[in-house]
């Protein structure tokens, strides 16, 4: 069996943890989270603390109001496309993550 070989990537750090406060119809504030998911450190999602979401199996309105607003720049470096190595992101200028990718 051959080694694999790891290259560092930077992608921003959205892809591992995003949060947005969005209101609700009825004057309530729900949280919006992606990131880590409650079935381990390895799974990541999109999670609301509305009860639209406990009840229809993890999808609500105020999910589908901010998934456009998560940059995400790098998001595609598992499959090996490179990404700048700056210190903030390119698209966002948030802060960025290294991550190994087996190549």
């Amino acid at each position: 069996m051959s080694d694999f070989i790891t290259h560092a990537y930077r992608w921003c750090s959205t892809n591992e943890h995003y949060e947005e406060v969005v209101p609700g119809s009825k004057g309530a504030s729900y949280t919006v989270r992606y990131g880590t998911t409650p079935q381990g450190p390895y799974q990541y999602g999109w999670s609301c603390t509305c009860p639209a979401f406990k009840f229809k199996g993890g999808d609500c309105k105020h999910i589908k109001a901010v998934e456009e607003n998560r940059c995400a720049h790098g998001h595609d470096a598992c499959m090996g496309s490179p990404t700048p190595m700056g210190e903030t992101c390119p698209e966002c200028d948030g802060p960025t993550s290294v991550i190994q990718v087996a190549v």
